[in-house]
């Protein structure tokens, strides 16, 4: 029974992170189709990828190598387990669920990188996210964190980091509950480590 109602409260937890990230998953869905066309959609054009940052050719590299259950439980201070991930050319993504064994409470950390096939399609994916976040409720600028950064906080207890450097774009999701709170620093901390290694 116990095993029953952990199931469900991870499917609950994942169910509500899904519905608040949908507008921006379905925002993410329309872009790589026009990012993909932009790049040429893998045509012979003898050119290597661009970044207008100057820093050299960037990749997509997995959520999940970049963000692993030890940070998610830093984040989320309960034991998780890593639920689903998704890898390909544009995008990546990793969900961890965690459970309060205390009070049955779920939480969980979703990390999402975007690739844009040009700057300027990733500031647009970037500002797109910002605007999400936003709308949670406070929302504040990161400084130093990548090329431009923020913070915004929800209730009762989510966190989202938005990030982005050159042409990828890092969104950081830790939704906690009413008995255990994400922490701030540790995403904070979690997020200027994963930029860097962007």
């Amino acid at each position: 029974m116990n095993c029953d109602v952990l199931t469900k409260q991870r499917l609950f937890a994942q169910t509500e992170l899904e519905k608040f990230m949908r507008p921006y998953l379905r925002r993410m869905a329309y872009l790589l189709p026009i990012a993909l066309l932009a790049a040429g959609c893998g045509g012979s054009s003898g050119g290597k990828g661009n970044s207008q940052s100057g820093g050299g050719e960037q990749k997509i590299l997995r959520a999940s190598e970049l963000v692993t259950a030890a940070d998610a439980q830093k984040v989320l201070r309960v034991p998780v387990r890593l639920d689903a991930q998704e890898f390909n050319a544009g995008t990546s993504s990793c969900f961890y669920g965690g459970t309060n064994v205390q009070s049955g409470n779920p939480s969980s950390l979703a990390a999402n990188l975007y690739l844009g096939s040009t700057e300027d399609l990733a500031k647009e994916s970037y500002e797109s996210s910002a605007k999400q976040g936003a709308r949670m409720g406070s929302a504040q600028p990161l400084p130093n964190l990548g090329d431009e950064a923020q913070l915004a906080k929800g209730s009762p207890a989510t966190i989202m980091i938005h990030a982005r450097k050159g042409r990828l774009v890092l969104t950081l999701t830790a939704v906690g509950n009413a008995n255990t709170m994400p922490s701030l620093e540790e995403m904070k901390s979690l997020a200027k480590r994963v930029v860097g290694q962007l």
